[in-house]
């Protein structure tokens, strides 16, 4: 029943209306995040995060030192455009940036009214196909695993900043989820970035990766 439940939520958010011309409150705060970043206010960017990544790292100058905190402040550097701004009803986001070599993408969570950068350290959201860096012949289907400490309930892919018509299956629990979608047409030609993002209950997480189709 529970892996039901998941199939019918992953597909129904995965077509979900496309982002609103002026952007969302999350993806505002995302961008006040980056410039943060961009400037090396450390200060600035720990407190746009949310309360458990902020328990996990302890201090600003522990977050900067982390690969989360570093690879933030790579995407911030780099000229960006937005990507991805989707909200869902459960008081998640996700949002993503493109820059000249590849993107970036975060998993954003509504505490108190504002809206946090939320970088699980318990969340795993892997690419599966096609993998970073690739260079294919023909892509017929992209897809990524999450793994989350709680069942998932929330997951969607995005094809060069479209919602794609997600699919998926759980495994363990419901902890790990598969998320696929079938492009019958194929992918163009060309150099694209795919965008996954997975939640669970509290727990949630995403990221951007750029492949080439030749």
């Amino acid at each position: 029943m529970r892996r039901r439940a998941l199939l019918a939520i992953v597909a129904a958010l995965a077509v979900a209306a496309p982002a609103a011309a002026a952007p969302s409150r999350a993806s505002v705060a995302f961008a006040q995040l980056l410039d943060a970043a961009k400037a090396g206010k450390r200060a600035t960017v720990f407190s746009g995060l949310s309360a458990a990544t902020r328990a996990h790292y302890g201090t600003p100058a522990a977050f900067a030192r982390s690969a989360p905190g570093i690879a933030l402040a790579a995407a911030a550097r780099a000229p960006h455009t937005t990507l991805v701004d989707q909200t869902f009803p459960d008081g998640g986001a996700v949002e993503a940036v493109k820059t000249p070599r590849g993107a970036y993408a975060g998993a954003m969570r509504l505490e108190k009214g504002r809206w946090k950068l939320q970088l699980d350290a318990n969340v795993l959201v892997q690419p599966l196909s096609p993998q970073p860096g690739a260079v294919s012949g023909k892509v017929f289907q992209v897809a990524a695993q999450a793994m989350l400490p709680d069942p998932a309930d929330t997951g969607a892919l995005y094809l060069d900043g479209k919602a794609l018509p997600t699919k998926g299956g759980a495994t363990n629990g419901g902890r790990t989820v598969t998320l696929y979608a079938n492009i019958p047409q194929g992918v163009a030609k060309g150099r694209h970035t795919l965008v996954a993002y997975a939640r669970g209950g509290a727990h949630a997480g995403a990221l951007a990766w750029v492949f080439t189709v030749r």
